[in-house]
C-alpha cells in the first residue's frame, strides 16, 4: 500500500511540474533567441563598387600616363627644319647621350645639328612604331620608316626598320641608342658606295 501511495504521489507531482513547463517539451515549441547575424559583405557593399576576384573594393583614382612610343611619334612625324629646335628641346634632356651607327653625341645641342644634317634634304620622312616594350623609365621601340632623298634611289621613297633603346628622367629623353642596317638605309643607294657595301656583305655571308 505504501508503495502504491508513493507511487501516485510521483505520477502527480510530474503531472504538475510538465503544467507549469518545466518538462522537456517539445523542441518546436521552444523559443529560440535570434543570433546577431552581420551582413554579407554583398549586402553592405555599395551596389556600384567594383568587384575584384568576388570581392567588393573600393573604386581608387587610375592615373593615365602617355605611351612613350606617342611621344616618338609625335616627334618625328611631320618634323620640319622650322619645328626641329622647338621639338628638340620638349623631347631630349640638356645632357642626352645618343648613339646610332652614324653618330655618338653628347648633349641636346651636338644632337640638334645633327638632326638637321640628316633632315635638311629630305623630301619627305614619316616613322610607324610596331612595337614597344616598357619596363620602368626604359623603353625599347621596334620601327619602320618611309623616306626620300634626292640623291637615294632617284628620289624614290625607301623603307628601312630598327630598334631604339630609350631612357626616360623628368619625361624627357636622357639617352636614346639605335640599332638599324645603316647599308640598307642609306650607303646602298648611292651608286659607287652601293656596289661596295653589297659586295662586302656578300663576302660576309659567304654569297
Amino acid at each position: 500500500m505504501f508503495r502504491s501511495l508513493f507511487f501516485a504521489t510521483f505520477v502527480s507531482l510530474v503531472v504538475v511540474l510538465a503544467g507549469l513547463g518545466f518538462g522537456a517539451g517539445n523542441p518546436a515549441d521552444v523559443e529560440v533567441e535570434p543570433e546577431n547575424i552581420e551582413p554579407s559583405n554583398a549586402d553592405a557593399a555599395d551596389e556600384d563598387a567594383p568587384v575584384v576576384d568576388g570581392v567588393f573594393a573600393e573604386e581608387m583614382p587610375v592615373e593615365e600616363t602617355d605611351s612613350k612610343s606617342m611621344k616618338v611619334d609625335k616627334f618625328y612625324n611631320g618634323l620640319t627644319s622650322e619645328n626641329i629646335a622647338a621639338r628638340m628641346e620638349a623631347m631630349y634632356a640638356t645632357n642626352v647621350q645618343f648613339n646610332s651607327p652614324y653618330a655618338n653625341l653628347v648633349g641636346r645641342e651636338a644632337l640638334l645639328e645633327h638632326y638637321k644634317e640628316l633632315f635638311v634634304n629630305l623630301k619627305s620622312f614619316s616613322l610607324e612604331i610596331t612595337e614597344e616594350f616598357v619596363s620602368g623609365q626604359e623603353t625599347v621601340l621596334l620601327w619602320d620608316i618611309t623616306y626620300a632623298h634626292p640623291k637615294l634611289n632617284g628620289g624614290e621613297p625607301l623603307k628601312s626598320s630598327g630598334v631604339s633603346h630609350l631612357t626616360f628622367a623628368s619625361d624627357q629623353v636622357l639617352s636614346q641608342k639605335d640599332y638599324f642596317d645603316a647599308g640598307a638605309m642609306v650607303y646602298e643607294h648611292v651608286t659607287l658606295i652601293g656596289r661596295m657595301v653589297k659586295w662586302v656583305k656578300n663576302k660576309v655571308v659567304g654569297a
